[in-house]
């Protein structure tokens, strides 16, 4: 099987990814900061410490994992597109 790399769409689609991994991250750095001012630490609630509680565990595993995965996933892409350069030298 052939497989064609076109190094400037390649290296466009990295920094786009970047990109949208980047205005994720600060989205959902944002809304952790919402959370936090709506339901403060002295609001005790069962329904706003499960809240919290579910959040933290998203927030800190989930959504963490996701920005990293894209992160590698773009990185993956770039390494691709080096090595597929350097071959062709």
């Amino acid at each position: 099987m052939n497989l064609t790399i076109l190094p400037g769409r390649a290296t466009q689609d990295v920094q786009e990814i970047e990109t949208i991994v980047d205005r994720i991250d600060k989205a959902m750095q944002e809304l952790n900061d919402v959370i936090g001012r709506i339901i403060p630490e002295q609001v005790e609630t069962q329904w706003s410490n499960e809240f919290k509680e579910s959040w933290i565990k998203c927030y800190n595993n989930s959504v963490q994992n996701a920005m990293d995965g894209m992160r590698a996933s773009a990185t993956n892409l770039k390494n691709a597109v080096d090595a597929a350069l350097e071959y062709t030298k």
